[in-house]
Parts: structure tokens; sequence; C-alpha cells
């Protein structure tokens, strides 16, 4: 769980975090599901999530179980150690789920620097629109001084979260669960 990959990990900068749907439990909804887009809007009220692990779901228990995109779901024991990281790009709250306490972590830093022409890319056949980015790349000279971001772009990407490499590391060196990191390509 939790395991970046090898390709070009000696030089990368940037992450493209995922979730590890396969080995970890995710958190589930319990009544409405609020919208993607709900999570980012100034008006958002945590203390309106009903949230709840399905008791038959066999999948182990890990530090950031899957909520949705551009949010993060973190044990105390994965949120007190990355907190710094989180706190510049991200609105943080203090939420309960079956009333063990976790932290909900809304990345709200959202900057231009995706690279159209690099990046791999899904489309739907009806509309042109991208569907899905298989892989990520950035503009030339991209920087970012913040540890977690969003590109802009249609919601197939601004959806997605970028970590620095010092993100990563951390979560490492913390022997966290349930991210996967995969390599954006810059430069």
């Amino acid at each position: 769980m939790g395991q970046s990959s090898s390709v070009w990990h000696r030089s990368v900068t940037y992450w493209h975090v995922r979730w590890d749907y396969f080995s970890c439990r995710q958190a589930y909804h319990l009544g409405n599901r609020p919208l993607r887009s709900d999570y980012f809007q100034d008006s958002f009220d945590p203390d309106r999530l009903k949230l709840f692990f399905d008791p038959e779901d066999d999948r182990a228990a890990c530090d950031f179980p899957y909520l949705d995109a551009g949010v993060f779901l973190a044990t105390s024991r994965a949120a007190v150690p990355m907190m710094d990281r989180f706190s510049r790009s991200c609105r943080v709250y203090a939420i309960s789920v079956q009333e063990v306490p976790f932290h909900l972590f809304i990345c709200h830093h959202v900057m231009p620097g995706f690279n159209w022409e690099r990046s791999d890319c899904e489309r739907f056949k009806s509309s042109g629109r991208i569907s899905r980015v298989k892989r990520f790349a950035l503009q030339p000279g991209f920087t970012s001084d913040r540890d977690v971001f969003r590109l802009e772009g249609d919601s197939a990407i601004s959806y997605q979260v970028l970590t620095s490499d010092s993100f990563r590391k951390g979560y490492e060196l913390n022997a966290l669960t349930g991210l996967i990191f995969l390599p954006v390509i810059s430069s």
C-alpha cells in the first residue's frame, strides 16, 4: 500500500496522488452524498457529512481512506505529521467517522501549469473534453511553493491533486498508507 512508482524516482519533483482503492477500505456517505464540487465551495459545511465504513468491507484500514477526488480524509496518525504540508493549501476540518477522529483536508490551492501537449489524456468521444488524465505533465519551468495543489483545467484535471516530493518523502518517512504516488512529467 502507498507505494510510489519507481519510474523517474530520483528526479521527480512532483507527484500525482491516487488513492489505493484496491487495498484500502473507503469511507461512504450515509444519506445524501455531496457533489464533488460542493467540497470546494466556501460555504461547505463538514458537519453535514455523515460518513461510515462498511463493516463487511474486508480491505485494510489505512491512514488515508478514499472519500473523493481533491479531498483527503486522514487518521490522526497521518494528520499530525503531515499538517504543515496540508495547511498552506487546504481547508482543514476535524471530523469524526463512527466516533473515531479524522481530519478532512480539502485542497483549495489551484494554479496554472497543466501541459496539454505532454500529458496523456483520454477524451469523451461525444464532446472531446478530457475524461481522464493518465499521466500529468507540467509546463516547462513550473514551480510551486506548496506541497499540495491542483491544476486549472477541465474537472478531470482540476479535481486531481499533485504533491511535492517533500510531501511524498514525509508520507514515506512516517510509514503512512492509503496513497499511491505517480510521477509527474516536468521540465
